[in-house]
């Protein structure tokens, strides 16, 4: 059975301030030995356990990485917003960002993030990360990365604190 070296979360944060704050594909490796949920096939949706914080006007990246390796490109990938109250009746979650069939579905989306969103450009290789641009105080609260086709409702969250 192979074990991983255990990090501490102090060794997590001494890394991600080498990288000048900024999360990089290093530091999301690291951070998958502290956070992740089992799904069903043995893949794992990898993302941070601590808050993201940015200020207004910056651009951040909510990192979400599935493990091993696996093609989200034609897949459904699903940002919400889950401590939103939904703005119309039918509709039980608002959407940040919504990819299907291998383009962004912004009939699905909050009007807001239209222009402001984007995944990765390592869908290929299971690097679901959302872009955020020019960060604003309604950004503020909790992100939730959901996989349909990966049978499990709870996804990641990420809070961004200013």
């Amino acid at each position: 059975m192979n074990r991983r070296p255990r990090v501490t979360l102090e060794e997590l944060q001494r890394s991600t301030a080498q990288e000048g704050g900024c999360v990089t594909d290093r530091t999301i490796r690291e951070m998958k030995r502290f956070k992740s949920n089992l799904f069903s096939g043995n893949y794992q949706l990898i993302f941070p356990f601590e808050p993201i914080l940015a200020a207004p006007g910056d651009d951040v990246i909510l990192p979400c990485r599935v493990d091993p390796y696996w093609n989200a490109m034609e897949k459904t990938v699903e940002w919400s917003r889950p401590d939103l109250k939904a703005s119309d009746p039918q509709k039980r979650v608002e959407y940040v960002y919504v990819h299907r069939f291998r383009k962004m579905d912004r009939d699905m989306m909050m009007e807001t993030y239209i222009q402001r969103t984007s995944l990765s450009e390592g869908l290929r290789h299971g690097d679901v990360s959302l872009r955020i641009h020019n960060v604003s105080l309604e950004d503020n609260g909790r992100f939730r990365c959901f996989i349909p086709s990966l049978s499990r409702e709870d996804g990641g969250v990420v809070q961004t604190n200013y």
